[in-house]
This record gives C-alpha cells, sequence and structure tokens, in this order.
C-alpha cells in the first residue's frame, strides 16, 4: 500500500496547475533587439541600393541578426516562475533545469524593485523572503511587477482565510 501511495502522490505531484507561468519581458532585451534591426537594415538598404558589399558580408550579417534574436528568446524562456495557490517555483534552464521552491505559507516579505528605465517601460524585479530569511527569491525583468505583487498577496491572503 505503500509503493500504491507513493504513485498517487507522485500523480498528483506531475498534474499540479499552476495559476500563472512568468517568463521574462522582452522590454528587459531591447537593446539586442536594437542591435538586430540595425544589423537587418544593413542587410535590406545595402542589398536594396546595391553598396559595394560582397553577398557573403550581408549574408553574414543577416544571419548574425537571426542568432541574436534565437539567443534572446532562448535567455527569456531559460528563466521563468510559476505560481501556484501553495508555492512559488523559479525555473532555470531548458535543458538542465534547476528548480527552486518557496512556500506562500512561509512567504514574509515582497519587495519590487525598478530603476527609472524599468519604471518606465513597465517591467521590473521581485523579491521574495522567506520566513526563515535564508531562502530568497527574485524574479528577475517581469512586466508589471506591481500588479503579480498584488495577485500573490491576494493569492496568501485566501490560503491563510483557508487554514482559519
Amino acid at each position: 500500500t505503500r509503493y500504491i501511495n507513493l504513485l498517487n502522490i507522485i500523480k498528483l505531484m506531475s498534474q499540479e496547475k499552476y495559476l500563472f507561468t512568468i517568463c521574462k519581458s522582452r522590454k528587459a532585451y531591447l537593446t539586442e533587439y536594437f542591435c538586430v534591426v540595425i544589423l537587418l537594415l544593413i542587410t535590406i538598404i545595402s542589398w536594396v541600393k546595391q553598396f559595394p558589399i560582397e553577398k557573403r558580408m550581408i549574408q553574414i550579417i543577416f544571419i548574425l541578426g537571426i542568432i541574436i534574436l534565437i539567443y534572446i528568446e532562448i535567455s527569456r524562456l531559460s528563466h521563468r516562475c510559476k505560481i501556484n495557490n501553495s508555492k512559488i517555483v523559479l525555473i532555470n534552464g531548458l535543458i538542465m533545469i534547476s528548480k527552486n521552491n518557496l512556500f506562500l505559507s512561509s512567504l514574509t516579505d515582497l519587495d519590487t524593485h525598478q530603476n527609472y528605465f524599468q519604471r518606465l517601460l513597465g517591467y521590473g524585479n521581485i523579491h521574495f523572503k522567506s520566513a526563515s530569511g535564508t531562502s530568497t527569491l527574485e524574479i528577475k525583468d517581469i512586466n508589471h511587477p506591481e500588479q503579480l505583487v498584488n495577485k500573490i498577496e491576494s493569492i496568501i491572503e485566501k490560503y491563510k482565510n483557508k487554514e482559519d
């Protein structure tokens, strides 16, 4: 019976429903996107205007722009956060994955940090601190961090009300 109970627990854990998943904002990569746009403009203008640049060089510049775009998306997707009714899971990596869990019941502080440009563009960082003080998590470069903090606080309130 222990074996069957353990299998049931594993099935329940794998079927965990997350309320939302958060990835890094594309706004955090504006400088990289700007570089890609410049590279693509150089290739298009040199191709249309027939500048004396070798076709091989134009192809290399175009491929470099595509590689930068792929790198940006891989970087965004390799750092994500999932939140359900009981915990926050910070996931790093696509192939080798590391997960950090912070249970909402042990959460004491939620702090948002935004510099001037982040505030202007509407993205920032959230710091989560646990009751023990040893466990802290940070979600970087997410859209509308204040709204996310408010959602998490409402989940915590619902969780506390269920315990009472």
